[in-house]
Parts: C-alpha cells; structure tokens; sequence
C-alpha cells in the first residue's frame, strides 16, 4: 500500500499525521511517493521512533524527513539507527547540536568536514574526533576559540604550537598547564595567560613566576596569584 504526497499532506491537514512543518516541503517538493512504513517513521511522538529507521524501506522521502528531523533536533541521531552512517543526515544533526557528533558512525568521526561542522557548533565535539583530526590545526583551533581548555584534546604537536596556545589561553588561562614546557617559558603566552587568570600563574615556568611584570599582572587579576610567585 502506497500514500501520494497529496495522501501525506492531507494527513497531516487533518491531524492525524504527526509530521513537522518541513515535511510537507520535503514532500511537496520531492514529488515522490512514500510507503506506510515511511510515513510511520515520523511517529517520533508515539510508539514508533528515530531508532526503527533499520526497517523502513531506505527511501529518498524517508532520507528527506530525516534530514528535517535533525535540522530541529541533532540529538536525535542517537536514535536514528542506520542514518548514523548517513553523511548529510549527520551533517544536518551536527549542525544543529555539535555534541551529537558522539552517535555518528566512527568513519564520519573521521570525516574533516563533518568534524567542523560539529565542533564550530560545540567544542565538545573535539573530544569525539578521531586522533587524526584532533590534530588537524584548523579544528583545534576553533575549538580552543571558544574553550581553551580543550587544548586538552589536542595532539601533542598543537601543544607545541604557539599561535593556538596562545589562543587557547587567551580564553582560558588554565589552558597553559597542557603547553608545550617550551611555551610555559614564553613570556607573551604567559602574560596573556595571567591577564585572563591570575592563578595561572602557577603553571609558568619558573623563571617568569619571578618576572616582576608578570607577578604585578597575575596579582592585579587575582591576588591570590600572589602564592605563586617566585622570590
């Protein structure tokens, strides 16, 4: 038994068609033909739900409401079953919730520009990158953009890079202590890393904890900074 679109529409007119308003674009515009089994996969308010998608015929309309249901809610990809491994139903969820990015498939994990698009959404994403792109300078770095301390998850050879440390501590000072020990000696990267934290301090090294300048800096953002400077 197959439903036009018209059919769909007219369901959904009616009320008894638990469909989002972008399905009927989806529909309308697709000028397909869907079967039971797909239009019951929108029931994600009923009994049915995102994660029976492995049974329904994988179909273009099926595909389609998909992508709008990740449109609105990314966190849905965790119950989407095989659409996990489907790179623009992924790409949709990502963009609306970068932390989803923890249900897509590992190879999409993988996947540089499905990375970013997650991680410019949520730097949480970093952490569910595959190692290869935790070393990838471009992601790193939006991600230190808006948290520092996901320096954290950065491959040792972006520690070591002294414009995305320098970034990441520009937002977050506490990102120094997972430097390069070369770059907790820098005295640029250590004086922005005070003027954002005083505490900081604690994690340069020695020589620029008896830095006068820096001292006077750390204390004038946090005067407990004071404990940790050097005589």
């Amino acid at each position: 038994h197959r439903l036009s679109c018209q059919d769909i529409l007219s369901l959904q007119l009616k009320g008894s068609g638990p469909m989002l308003a972008p399905f009927k674009n989806v529909c309308c515009s697709s000028g397909c033909e869907a079967s039971v089994s797909d239009v019951e996969f929108l029931h994600v308010d009923h009994d049915i739900t995102l994660a029976e998608v492995p049974r329904v015929e994988y179909s273009d309309l099926a595909r389609d409401m998909a992508i709008a249901t990740m449109m609105q809610n990314g966190a849905k990809l965790g119950m989407a079953g095989s659409f996990r491994a489907d790179r623009e139903v992924v790409l949709a969820a990502v963009r609306q919730n970068g932390a989803t990015l923890r249900h897509a498939a590992p190879e999409l994990k993988g996947d540089r520009e499905v990375v970013l698009a997650a991680v410019k959404q949520n730097w949480v994403a970093l952490e569910y990158a595959t190692e290869e792109l935790q070393s990838d300078r471009e992601i790193v770095l939006e991600a230190v953009r808006q948290n520092g301390g996901k320096l954290w998850n950065a491959a040792p050879s972006l520690k070591a890079d002294r414009e995305v440390v320098l970034v990441a501590v520009t937002q977050n000072g506490n990102a120094l202590r997972f430097a390069a020990a070369h770059l907790k000696a820098d005295r640029e990267i250590v004086l922005a890393t005070v003027r954002q934290n005083g505490n900081a301090l604690w994690y340069a090294a020695a020589p620029l904890q008896a830095d006068s300048e820096v001292v006077l800096t750390a204390v004038q953002q946090n005067w407990v900074a004071l404990e940790y400077a050097s005589a």
